[in-house]
């Protein structure tokens, strides 16, 4: 904030307008998932994700680091659906429930550990870290569930 010189209004407008988007596209991104499945807008939910995250550590004042959000609200906006498409193709109906509780728990304890180590990521290096380091890391693990789900294809 202080290097951006931004006010708590812009701070917190940044916040719902990451929210709003990410609301938004969820319905479309529902929609989409149900045509080209679920892989395909996981991957592409989290292409924009990390390129928006990436972009986000390097944005110099308010009105990018806005629109750095906006594009990483619809990134993150296409996981939820995706990720439940996904449970519903790869898992057996009488076993969902637990898939899907397992998705749920686990986004809750990724907030948690997203919080802990911003924290931490802040203590240890600048603010920049923030968006930098989950991008890189969202992008190792994209990379390797599409290069296992490619070798599991090959060994079918």
């Amino acid at each position: 904030m202080t290097e951006m010189r931004i006010d708590h209004a812009q701070a917190g407008f940044l916040v719902t307008a990451f929210f709003i988007i990410y609301a938004l596209t969820q319905i479309p991104s529902g929609w989409l998932a149900d045509r080209v499945g679920g892989k395909k807008v996981a991957a592409l939910g989290n292409a924009i994700t990390a390129v928006s995250s990436y972009a986000s550590g390097w944005a110099s004042s308010y009105s990018p680091l806005l629109l750095t959000r906006l594009f990483c609200g619809s990134g993150q906006g296409m996981g939820w659906p995706s990720s439940t498409k996904l449970v519903a193709e790869w898992f057996p109906q009488d076993k969902r429930g637990v898939a899907i509780g397992i998705l749920t728990s686990s986004v809750a304890l990724g907030s948690f550990l997203a919080l802990v180590l911003a924290g931490l990521f802040l203590s240890i290096y600048d603010w920049h870290a923030v968006f930098f380091i989950p991008a890189l890391i969202l992008t190792c693990i994209t990379v390797i569930f599409g290069w296992s789900s490619k070798i599991t294809q090959t060994r079918q």
